[in-house]
């Protein structure tokens, strides 16, 4: 259930139902950190109903795409896939687009208030063991508060590592040991009685809330049927609510949706009548009595039961718009059987129906070859039958993965290589078909939100048809054609616009005022004023409003401030429905219609219920549709098949682990086979045998806990990995010494525990599989394979490269290099290219490698030369120039050392005379060659390469740079100055003589 409120913060779950098949809940969980939930709790003595079905989901740390554990029948895991919102923990299935809405809703609401409260399986136990003494029904208590929270499957609790993971938790502040711990550890039906007692709880809670709504007639109703093996009915009620933010204590309105039931139905009984009997048998299970139908809309899609049902036993029938945009894009390819359209239109429409079945096919056909789809930019899309838009995707998926299939064509088969061919051929079809869809896939994900109301349907509506008018125009005639039949079909359905479409309308503050001139303008019969008059009529005679009545003459002491008004008790008299409805009309808001209603109550309050009446209709029954996608992940025709022994099923991932817990005092072993040996395709159903030996009784003759890890690999083969026992020693410590205590209550004082140690010993394995396979032979062929991939990658790469450069080439002569080949030249070459295209696909489409290589080669003995000269020409500038400055920098120096300066002062003259040589003589030879490659034409090889005017320079430089770079010699050293007089006599008289000894005793 979305959006769905919290009736009490001591409640665990918010919105269950009762069904004759057992209970059926599906609500947001926790007081403040909020969960999605859906569980299923049957009946075990009704035959074909959901047995002992549990699932929730797991709690999400980001907005992603991630795994989701469901349990059937509390022994087999299957994995679906579900995306989850960071902000607010609603989780959506990914069909139905919801994600993208509720993602955008969130992101530009500001979370405020953190969430005080954790998840974390530590701090619960730690927080409740610490309060008291610790007893079973604590640990009962606490594990079910956990799972429901964090949201893991409830067969977690026999869970080997997840009872590790308490066993430790509990030993910080409790010193336990194995034993005690398996006594007091509760077991899965101990937990799904505490489940079914809060899911008891739970239904009370939701008939507290919705009763009120319903028989204050405020409440609408949404239903649908699905198929999942057998015929389900989902019935919801939906309203609005007055909420209060507690910062800035302001009142909007929040849309509620509580479903009230899921329960399977025959399929020959869909009739309208049934569906009202269904909703009443409903209401009267909900303990709600004395409901008259007629005071409430109903909300469906466009099935005959459902219109029949909303019109003989409602107030109207509401078209679910989502469902609306889905059948109008539908009938914009396959218009209906009384179309006006044109045959050109007709007939492009149908190109456009093939193409769409094309690409289809085409991604079904590329999702089987995983070795093409791992390759691919996007993810490859399939359509969904019950869906139309979903073609969208597979366009979208098309185009955006065209490049890289034609790159792959040469891996696939021919038929499936024509296929991607032919596509791509399309593809402009397919940009005007996915510029088409993208309004109506835009739309039916907008309102398929559950906060959307009734009342943005009209302008939507109108919006389109607007649209599509304005492209009939276009100069694409698919983009045209489309458009017409868009135009149609929108025309067509716009019978589904009610009375109450158009009061929603009126009733939004922040309307557009031109709309009605947008309706006479594309000439729509639609008076939006008259017919919503007519609504506000119907809904005020519902309501036991009065619509018109003059209100009384006001005596002067009429106002109620007065002394008088106080003493006589009078109030001020009320408008009728019709003088507010008119005030209204001429009243111009910002706020939305969220925000302006609660907040105006005291302005209109007749009007205010009509509004809030026509606001709680949402905009469709998407909300239902999802309640299905959930089910399916749950209840499946082919899970009741499933027994104890089976480890994994059809659909679970793969690379995968499971640890299985066994009691043995012996050696045993396991064996593996396919449970449904007649869906295998082959005749071998076991899968091996695994002795597993050294498993011996514990010291008082009880069998040891074995823990065994079974695995499907990468590659799908099962396996008994490992299998473990568990040891658990006494440490003797050496006694300490220690004084005698002077207290004897101190001595009696009981020893402390002994210190434990426990060991993993691994146990031998001995695996017998019935097939054995000679690796040395496959790995060889393996080894051939991989060189043929290798070849024809190769040959694909020379292909490429001849492709590439006719294409190259023959755009680049008539314009980069047009000044470096003659104009005969290029004719030529240019024949000879297009003749290599034509070539490569016809005769040349599956040539050897060498043949391409080949071609490769005698083109370029044509085009290497012109490209060399458009090369030079581009460089040879920059390197004239280059040398022009290395010459006038060496100049410079030798102009410096003539004229005496300093810097060079210290070099030899005959050493500058070789830089002046140097000189002369290469820029006599630099204005040589550049006076000849002058008067060059572009289209002849040139006089001078730039590889050789480089090497002239760097010539230049290793003559010139050694001898300006020489170092100036050191100056000599200074003289050094006599001392003034001597440190001691001895130095005086004799210098640097020796001192005499001193004899010492």
């Amino acid at each position: 259930m979305s959006n769905c409120p919290s009736p009490s913060t001591n409640e665990l779950f918010d919105a269950p139902s009762v069904s004759d098949s057992g209970i059926w809940v599906e609500c947001e969980i926790g007081d403040l950190q909020k969960h999605h939930m859906i569980m299923m709790l049957g009946n075990d003595e009704t035959p074909g109903q959901p047995v002992n079905g549990y699932r929730v989901a797991r709690n999400p740390a980001n907005f992603d795409s991630m795994p989701d554990l469901c349990l059937t029948d509390g022994k087999s895991l299957i994995t679906t896939k579900y995306v989850f919102c960071r902000f607010c923990y609603k989780i959506y299935s990914k069909n139905g687009g919801q994600a993208s809405v509720h993602r955008r809703e969130c992101e530009i609401k500001e979370m405020d208030k953190k969430k005080n409260n954790t998840d974390s399986m530590g701090e619960t136990l730690i927080g409740e063991c610490s309060k008291g003494k610790l007893e079973k029904s604590t640990i009962q208590h606490i594990i079910t508060k956990y799972i429901l929270k964090s949201g893991v499957a409830l067969n977690v609790v026999e869970n080997d590592a997840f009872q590790d993971l308490v066993f430790d938790l509990l030993n910080i502040n409790y010193n336990l040991s194995e034993d005690c711990f398996e006594k007091i550890m509760p077991k899965r039906k101990s937990i799904r009685d505490l489940v079914e007692k809060e899911a008891t709880a739970a239904i009370k809670a939701v008939r507290d809330v919705l009763k009120p709504e319903i028989l204050s007639k405020m409440a609408s109703f949404s239903c649908d049927f699905g198929r999942n093996h057998t015929d389900f009915f989902c019935l919801k009620s939906s309203f609005v609510q007055i909420v209060t933010d507690q910062n800035t204590n302001r009142k909007s309105w929040e849309m509620k949706i509580y479903p009230m039931c899921m329960q399977v139905v025959n399929e020959s009984s869909k009739t309208s009548v049934f569906v009202a009997k269904l909703i009443q048998e409903q209401l009267k299970n909900m303990e709600i009595t004395n409901v008259n139908l007629n005071d409430y809309f109903l909300i469906a899609d466009a099935a005959a039961y459902n219109r029949k049902a909303g019109e003989d036993h409602f107030i109207t029938f509401i078209r679910c718009a989502a469902h609306m945009m889905n059948i109008i894009a539908d009938r914009t390819t396959v218009p209906y059987s009384k179309s006006k359209l044109s045959s050109e239109d007709k007939s492009k429409l149908c190109d456009v129906r093939s193409t769409l079945k094309d690409c289809n096919e085409l991604m079904k056909n590329i999702k089987k070859k995983f070795y093409i789809r791992s390759q691919l930019p996007k993810q490859v899309q399939t359509h969904v039958e019950t869906r139309f838009l979903s073609y969208k995707k597979v366009v979208d998926s098309v185009i955006e993965n065209a490049d890289v299939l034609l790159k792959f064509k040469y891996m696939m088969e021919p038929d499936l290589a024509d296929d991607v061919t032919k596509v791509s051929q399309n593809m402009k079809t397919l940009r005007s078909i996915t510029s088409t869809l993208k309004i109506f896939d835009e739309l039916c994900v907008f309102f398929q939100s559950d906060s959307i109301q009734i009342h943005v349907v009209v302008p939507c509506v109108i919006g389109m048809l607007k649209h599509f008018e304005a492209q009939k125009l276009s100069n694409d005639e698919t983009l045209r054609s489309l458009a017409s039949a868009a135009v149609e079909a929108l025309r067509f359905n716009m019978h589904d616009l009610t009375d109450f479409h158009c009061l929603g309308y009126m009733l939004d503050p922040r309307r557009p005022q031109t709309l009605q001139a947008d309706i006479d303008a594309l000439k729509v019969d639609l008076d939006l004023k008259s017919r919503a008059q007519n609504a506000l009529e119907k809904l005020a005679n519902i309501l036991n409003i009065s619509m018109n009545g003059n209100p009384p003459s006001r005596p002067r002491y009429d106002s109620p401030d007065s002394f008088l008004a106080k003493c006589l008790r009078r109030e001020s008299p009320k408008m009728s429905l019709q003088i507010e409805y008119n005030h209204f009309l001429t009243v111009q808001s910002h706020l939305e219609v969220e925000e302006f209603w609660p907040t105006n109550e005291h302005n209109f309050p007749q009007l205010y219920n009509i509004a809030r009446k026509v606001m709680g209709i949402v905009a469709s029954e998407s909300s239902t549709e999802r309640s299905f996608s959930l089910l399916r992940n749950i209840y499946r025709e082919n899970r009741r098949k499933l027994d104890e022994s089976d480890a994994f099923v059809e659909g679970d991932e793969f690379p995968f682990s499971k640890m299985v817990t066994l009691f043995r005092s012996d050696a045993f072993k396991i064996d593996a086979n396919y449970s449904l040996p007649n869906t295998v395709p082959h005749t071998q159903t076991h899968l091996g045998t695994w002795q597993v030996t050294n498993v011996k009784p514990t010291a008082d003759g009880e069998a040891r806990k074995v823990k065994v890890k079974v695995r499907v690999n990468p590659n799908g083969v099962f396996a008994v990995n490992t299998a473990t026992i568990y040891e658990t020693t006494v440490i003797e410590e050496e006694p300490m010494e220690t004084e005698p205590a002077a207290d004897p209550a101190t001595a009696e004082q009981e020893p402390p525990k002994p210190k434990t140690k426990t060991t993993a010993i691994e146990l031998p394995i001995t695996e017998i599989v019935p097939v054995h396979y000679d690796v040395a032979k496959y790995a060889q062929i393996e080894i051939e394979m991989q060189r043929a991939d290798e070849k024809e990658r190769q040959k694909a790469d020379a292909k490429n490269s001849l492709e590439e450069y006719v294409y190259e080439m023959r755009d680049k002569i008539s314009d980069q290099y047009q000044e470096f080949i003659s104009p005969a030249a290029a004719e030529d070459f240019g024949s000879v290219l297009t003749a290599t295209e034509n070539w490569l696909y016809e005769d040349g489409e599956d040539a050897e490698q060498v043949v391409y290589e080949k071609r490769l080669a005698e083109l370029k003995v044509t085009g290497t030369p012109v490209v060399e000269r458009f090369r030079e020409f581009e460089a040879r500038k920059p390197a004239f120039d280059s040398f022009d400055q290395a010459i006038f920098r060496i100049r410079k120096a030798y102009e410096d050392y003539v004229a005496g300066g300093e810097t060079y002062a210290h070099l030899d003259s005959k050493e500058m005379e070789k830089v002046i040589n140097a000189i002369e003589e290469k820029k006599k030879w630099l204005d040589d060659v550049r006076h000849k490659q002058e008067n060059r034409s572009k289209t002849e090889t040139p006089v001078v390469f730039v590889e050789e005017i480089q090497q002239q320079k760097t010539a230049f430089e290793n003559i010139v740079q050694p001898i300006l770079n020489k170092k100036k010699p050191a100056p000599p050293p200074a003289p050094k100055k006599t001392e003034e007089a001597s440190p001691n006599p001895a130095q005086a008289a004799g210098g640097d003589q020796p001192q005499a000894e001193m004899d010492v005793d």
